[in-house]
C-alpha cells in the first residue's frame, strides 16, 4: 500500500513539471551569433537555433532569399545581439522565438523596412505587430530591398551606422561595427546627410530620419527605450556650449 501512495506521489510530481524544463532556459538577455540559416533564422555560438518573431523572410531556394540572408548576416553576423521573448518560448521545431536587437536597434523591424522580409503575425507574438506592419508599408511605398523592387539611380552604396543620421564610407571610425549597405540615392531620401570625417567637406550635420524610415534605434511599442531624446538633447548642449565660444572669438 505505501508503495502504491509513493508512485501515486511521484506520478503527480511529474504531471506538474512542464516537458521540455529539462531544456537550458534561454531568458531575455545578450548572446553570441553563431551561423546564419536564412533571412529569418540563425544559430547562438551555442548552437541554439533562433527564429525571429514577427517577419517571414524568403525560404532557401526562393526568391530574394539569397538577398534576405545576406541582410541578415549584414546585421547580425559576428555580434553579440539582445533577445526578447514575446508570449511563446519555442515552435515545433524546438527554435526560440525571439526579438532580436543590435546596439537597440530591432533587427525584426530592419529586415522588413529595407524590404528583405514581411510583416507576419503569428499570435499570440504580436508585441510589435504594428510597428513590423508600418514598416512594410513603408518598404512598399518607397519601393525598397529585393522584395518590392528597389533600385539604386546612383549606383553608389554607402554606409550606415545602426544609430545616428549620417552614412559614411567604408571604414570611417564614427561607423564603429555596422556593415549597414544603402543606396546613396535612399539614404538622401531618408534625411542621411554626408559625415564631416570621411566626406570632407559635405558639412555631415545631424538630421532626424523621418517617422517609418529605416535604420531606427528602437520601436514605439518596444521594451527597450529610443535613444532619439538623448541624441537631440545631447545636441542642445553641445550647441550651448560651442555658440557662447563663437561669440567670446567673433567678438575680440
Amino acid at each position: 500500500m505505501k508503495a502504491i501512495a509513493t508512485a501515486i506521489i511521484v506520478l503527480f510530481v511529474l504531471l506538474l513539471v512542464p516537458s521540455g524544463s529539462a531544456a537550458a532556459p534561454y531568458p531575455d538577455g545578450f548572446y553570441e551569433v553563431g551561423r546564419i540559416i536564412d533571412g529569418d533564422t540563425f544559430d547562438l555560438a551555442d548552437g541554439q537555433r533562433v527564429r525571429l518573431i514577427g517577419i517571414d523572410a524568403p525560404e532557401i531556394g526562393q526568391e530574394c532569399s539569397d538577398q534576405a540572408t545576406q541582410a541578415l548576416a549584414s546585421l547580425i553576423s559576428g555580434q553579440i545581439v539582445y533577445l526578447e521573448k514575446d508570449v511563446s518560448d519555442t515552435d515545433s521545431y524546438g527554435r526560440l522565438l525571439r526579438y532580436v536587437y543590435v546596439d537597440n536597434a530591432l533587427v525584426n523591424y530592419e529586415l522588413v523596412c529595407q524590404g528583405f522580409a514581411y510583416a507576419e503575425e503569428y499570435p499570440p507574438d504580436l508585441l510589435h505587430s504594428s510597428d513590423l506592419a508600418a514598416a512594410e508599408d513603408s518598404a512598399d511605398l518607397n519601393s525598397r530591398g529585393c522584395l518590392w523592387g528597389v533600385t539604386c539611380p546612383s549606383g553608389t552604396y554607402v554606409f550606415i551606422a545602426f544609430t545616428g543620421s549620417t552614412y559614411h564610407k567604408a571604414g570611417c571610425q564614427y561607423l564603429g561595427q555596422s556593415d549597414n549597405t544603402i543606396c546613396l540615392d535612399e539614404a538622401l531620401n531618408q534625411g542621411y546627410t554626408a559625415c564631416s570625417v570621411c566626406y570632407e567637406g559635405t558639412g555631415g550635420g545631424y538630421v532626424v530620419v523621418a517617422g517609418g524610415g529605416c535604420f531606427i534605434s528602437s520601436v514605439a511599442s518596444g521594451s527597450r527605450g529610443a535613444s532619439a531624446p538623448l541624441d537631440a538633447f545631447a545636441l542642445i548642449l553641445l550647441a550651448g556650449l560651442i555658440y557662447p565660444a563663437w561669440r567670446i572669438r567673433n567678438e575680440r
